[in-house]
């Protein structure tokens, strides 16, 4: 009888097969041995940091595939996960995003409190921050309103372009990646105004920080503001009618945060009366945008990718190795979410 530790884990993912080589890949120094069973799983015997044998039975599943995949995993490595099997996982302890948001994990309410989650963190700053200022620039520099009169009018617009420098960017949420984007903020000349959770001290690359208590004063006289905070019930509808006017006449607005932040008909009523002059938004409510989000002639929607970045699978697959180990191990992982924080 074999009496060697063993867990299953699931992957679910549209690229589930990429994200089984990075993973392979970056487990191979431990791997001892390697079987697979049928199309969706592979059993790999491996030898944690002690010297120990484990066995661990991995299942890969793309969308699509629901109807296929087993229950009875210990182990969920995904983005996301449908709600109605997530509540039939009865042995589910653990749950490791390959993103850095966790709120439908969280928000869902399907998960037991003891079951762990944690995120993937640390490599999402810099194309994140190269997304928002590639926005930035379009939108100070005329790119995205000749881009418009070019193919929609046959023409240039003639337009006085403006300069990040001197300006103030306000971001809300001053967590890793809100700290990227200041520090390239000051690489333009820019100062840094934050709003996050609680003042504590002052976070790096930061001139100011408000709570979200002081949201009205964080507003004050921004014409440039990026969201990058979180879901949680703190920040959700944070951005509404009163936000929204509190802003500079003309204020431009970016989210690579999550769409339910923003009261998306708030928004719109916003974009329509000139308070604001550009939205850039790569997240948005729902499943889909609103259809009405794309008559908006001074709103750009992108399809949720200002993190992504070719390597982005050989990242994820490395801190679930790094996690995967210490779980094996019983040492405290990585990334772990606090439950009640949201992050």
């Amino acid at each position: 009888m074999n009496t060697e530790p063993s867990y299953k884990i699931l992957l679910y993912s549209a690229k589930c097969k990429l994200y089984l080589e990075r993973l392979l890949h970056s487990l191979q120094k431990h791997i001892i041995s390697m079987a697979g069973e049928d199309e969706n799983r592979r059993h790999i015997i491996l030898c944690d940091r002690s010297g120990e044998s484990v066995h661990l039975d991995i299942g890969f599943f793309a969308p699509g595939e629901e109807k296929q995949i087993p229950l009875d995993f210990d182990i969920l490595w995904c983005w996301y996960f449908p709600e109605q099997l997530l509540t039939q996982a009865d042995r589910l302890v653990w749950v490791q995003s390959t993103g850095a948001g966790v709120d439908s994990f969280i928000m869902s309410g399907q998960l037991p409190a003891q079951t762990l989650i944690t995120q993937s963190k640390g490599f999402h700053g810099l194309p994140m921050a190269e997304y928002v200022f590639g926005a930035l620039l379009g939108h100070c520099k005329g790119l995205f309103t000749n881009l418009i009169a070019n193919r929609e009018q046959g023409r240039m617009a003639q337009l006085l372009p403006t300069t990040l420098t001197g300006q103030i960017l306000g971001i809300i949420g001053t967590g890793s990646i809100g700290q990227e984007i200041a520090r390239c903020a000051r690489c333009f000349g820019m100062k840094n105004r934050g709003l996050r959770r609680s003042r504590n001290e002052l976070a790096p690359f930061f001139d100011e920080v408000f709570t979200v208590a002081d949201r009205m004063a964080f507003c004050h006289g921004l014409s440039y503001v990026i969201i990058v905070a979180p879901l949680t019930p703190e920040t959700k509808g944070l951005i509404d009618h009163d936000f929204l006017y509190s802003l500079a006449k003309g204020a431009v607005l970016i989210n690579v945060g999550r769409g339910e932040i923003i009261v998306e008909p708030d928004l719109i009523e916003a974009l329509r009366s000139g308070q604001l002059s550009q939205a850039i938004l790569d997240v948005w409510t729902g499943e889909k945008p609103d259809p009405e989000l794309f008559r908006l002639e001074n709103l750009l929607i992108t399809p949720h990718f200002s993190g992504l970045f070719k390597e982005y699978a050989d990242h994820a697959a490395r801190i679930f190795t790094d996690n995967l180990l210490r779980f094996i191990s019983g040492e405290k992982l990585l990334y772990l979410i606090d439950r009640e924080r949201g992050y």
